[in-house]
């Protein structure tokens, strides 16, 4: 079955967007604009975040062992093999001063640098130390 990417960020392809025609992961894989993305420093992989709202899968470019992710795109079916996002990981600051290493099946939400725990507790990201990176 043939699908499509649609490509979000302009910076790569300079305005085309696509869509991006392919059949299945592996080709999805090999089209030039996930190869600049795999070709970046910190780069770990791909993996879709589904939005039933809009019936639309995100498309997600992960670094940095999840700490960074950005979307690149969307399709309008699941892609077979590729994995679904994990939500992220975050460094934060909590109320009390601590600082912990939080998995994103934790936070209720995160809009810049706050991010709301389940729990309730309203933390603030922190940058890690370089040998943590």
């Amino acid at each position: 079955m043939t699908t499509e990417i649609q490509h979000t960020n302009l910076f790569w392809e300079r305005g085309n967007r696509g869509p991006h025609p392919f059949t299945d992961l592996s080709q999805l894989k090999e089209l030039p604009v996930l190869q600049a993305y795999s070709a970046m420093p910190k780069f770990v992989g791909f993996a879709f975040e589904h939005d039933a709202d809009n019936e639309v899968w995100w498309t997600m470019a992960l670094f940095d062992r999840g700490f960074e992710w950005y979307v690149i795109g969307h399709t309008d079916q699941k892609v077979e093999g590729l994995p679904e996002w994990d939500k992220g990981r975050y460094q934060v600051k909590t109320p009390g001063g601590g600082v912990l290493l939080v998995n994103g099946a934790d936070v209720a939400s995160s809009v810049g640098n706050i991010v709301v725990l389940k729990d309730g507790r309203q933390c603030v990201k922190v940058p890690r130390k370089k040998e943590e990176l």
